[in-house]
């Protein structure tokens, strides 16, 4: 469950037009044979052909540069070799014999070398564009990683040894018969598997085949199993008896009706099962067998409210229609063809149909910000992702999903600069998202502990109750499911006193270091940035350092930690260099008349 969303980036190769850092490559090339090590890095450097290579080293490493080709005459004594995220069509017909480990990901490749070395035990070509394998591969591999190609098919006989393989995201419609008896990991994600072998190897681990189309699992799962994805298939039932240890079974987005026994009287996993058609008998006789005192097998996971049936998706245009005018909604029939606009228009259709919508302060809410939607290219750009949310789940989704949209938009907000001159309002902001940060981990915590759950449920619950207490602005009133969650009266007074407990020790620190924030400071007062790079580069020759080190060593040292001198710099250092983000915030609002409203403010409590 994320907050208003989070965002992760990939290592990517080096923009298009960057010159070619080949002065840093030899400066590496003359050190390596100065030093007589054998490990030669030449990543990123936007080379697009690589210098002589020594004959001794046994690890390469050119990802991340320009590479269209590699050299034919690779170094005899090669054992690793990473040429990834460059723009390779091909490989060498002869590889080093030695060659152990092979990583091309993320270029062009549209074949692999029909011979490879039989040393080779690890072999990733992830995001080529492969369309076959060489029906031999090397009989000692071990890792074979081909995800993201355009694969129909594999090998019949794949190694012997192979104990890890991933082909997930590429066209598969069959696997073979027969898997090889050492396999532990299989992803076969986002393929085209109408069926699955009926006998697994015996020892296989994790199994991945979600966004599939099995209409069945095989009768015997393999005995030492510990997690099993099928999300998003089409299985109508699971076998009456699943693997006594499993740890993780999702079964998302199926048509499930029902569960087997076995998943309460034998199992002791965490399961999800959002997205099916659990009747309402189904879902009851599951709380009459989790709600027993002594009841310690599994915890499933599923949204309260049932699947929506299948829904006629209108025009953009018109589900805005229910929300504005006609003259503004009618600005939005051009945004029919953007990326996601569907989303979106169903998402409006389903916020309409909620309790929340009932409420004349939320149709003004809305409609607002629909206003500023058809104004902000950007924004709506933002907004029309989020909403994938809620129509991917069920109904009770809707909730969340508009809560993201309002914590996405105050983001934006502050990103733009809105923020830059109403500081006042900067740090209540700050303070909402640092309270709703605390509920989240509560409701987490929560979860944890309920065997029949719906997390956002439990989130939402939380939310709900708590939003006065702690002036909650972005949180909507009247959620559909409000009293399902399973949270009682302690719970919700526990949660009050523990958020204001950790706003009073650590709001400040966290204001400090909090990414808006940073932002608004470096527009603000730019100056201040170059401060905390000079106090930051005299931490190392401070008397307070080298004292706070010689006490961390010593702790260390009798603590048995290994790498004790490493881990004491790293940890004295992060320590004091925490407090500078803080000192040098609470100078600014203090210059500004502000720093007063990081204290603490109590209004309401829970009801009695």
């Amino acid at each position: 469950m994320r907050l208003c969303g989070q965002s992760g980036s990939m290592m990517s190769p080096p923009p298009p037009g960057n010159e070619e850092d080949r002065e840093t490559a030899l400066q590496r090339l003359s050190a390596l044979k100065e030093s007589g090590e054998s490990r030669l890095d030449l990543h990123g450097l936007a080379l697009t052909s690589l210098p002589p290579l020594p004959d001794w080293i046994t690890e390469l490493d050119v990802g991340g540069n320009s590479l269209s080709a590699l050299p034919d005459n690779l170094p005899a004594t090669l054992k690793n070799l990473t040429a990834g995220l460059n723009e390779l069509t091909s490989l060498p017909d002869r590889l080093p014999a030695g060659l152990e480990t092979l990583d091309v990901s993320y270029n062009e490749l549209t074949i692999m070398p029909e011979r490879l070395p039989d040393s080779l035990h690890e072999l990733i070509f992830h995001k080529n564009q492969l369309t076959e394998l060489p029906e031999e591969l090397p009989q000692g591999l071990e890792i074979l990683g081909v995800s993201k190609n355009k694969l129909t098919r594999l090998p019949e006989t794949l190694p012997e040894k192979l104990r890890k393989l991933y082909v997930d995201e590429n066209r598969i419609t069959d696997l073979p018969e027969t898997l090889p008896p050492e396999l532990k990991e299989l992803d076969v994600r986002q393929n085209r598997l109408t069926a699955l072998p009926e006998i697994l190897p015996d020892g296989l681990k994790r199994l991945d085949v979600a966004f599939n189309r099995l209409t069945h699992l095989p009768e015997r799962l393999p005995a030492g199993l510990k997690k099993l994805n099928v999300s998003v298939n089409q299985l109508t039932a699971l076998p009456e008896t699943l693997p006594s240890g499993l740890e993780v079974l999702n079964v998302e987005y199926n048509q499930l009706t029902t569960f087997p026994e076995c998943i309460v009287s034998e199992l002791h996993a965490t399961i999800r099962a959002d997205g099916n058609h659990l009747s309402e008998r189904a879902i009851q006789r599951l709380q009459e067998l989790m709600s027993a005192d002594d009841y310690e097998g599994s915890r499933v996971m599923f949204s309260m409210g049932r699947p929506s049936t299948t829904r006629t998706i209108q025009p953009l245009h018109q589900a805005v229609r229910n929300w504005l005018p006609l003259h503004e909604a009618e600005k939005w029939r051009a945004f029919e063809t953007k990326t996601n606009a569907e989303v979106f228009s169903a998402f409006l259709d389903y916020l309409l149909k909620t309790q929340n919508a009932k409420n004349p302060d939320v149709m003004a809410e809305v409609s607002a910000l629909l206003m500023r939607l058809g104004d902000d290219d950007a924004l709506r750009e933002k907004a029309f992702a989020i909403t994938i949310e809620a129509t991917e789940k069920c109904e009770d989704r809707v909730t969340y999903t508009y809560h993201n949209i309002q914590c996405a938009l105050q983001v934006y907000d502050i990103e733009k600069g809105d923020f830059d001159s109403r500081l006042s309002e900067l740090i209540p902001l700050g303070r909402e998202v640092f309270r709703l940060q605390q509920i989240e981990q509560i409701a987490q915590e929560k979860v944890k502990r309920m065997h029949l759950v719906d997390p956002i449920e439990v989130f939402l619950e939380y939310q709900n109750y708590l939003r006065d207490v702690f002036e909650l602005k972005t949180v909507i009133k009247e959620m559909r499911f409000f009293s399902v969650s399973g949270i009682t009266r302690a719970d919700l007074q526990q949660a009050e006193e523990r958020i204001k407990k950790a706003e009073s020790a650590s709001f400040r620190q966290w204001f400090a270091r909090w990414d808006p924030w940073h932002k608004v400071r470096e527009r603000i007062v730019p100056e201040v940035w170059n401060d905390i790079k000079e106090r930051r580069a005299d931490i190392l020759e401070s008397d307070e350092y080298k004292q706070r080190l010689r006490e961390v060593v010593k702790s260390l040292k009798e603590s048995g930690v290994q790498d004790v001198e490493l881990s004491a710099q790293m940890g004295v250092f992060e320590e004091m260099d925490n407090r500078l983000p803080k000192s040098v915030t609470e100078k600014v609002l203090a210059e500004k008349g502000l720093e007063q409203l990081l204290n603490t403010p109590w209004k309401g409590k829970l009801e009695q």
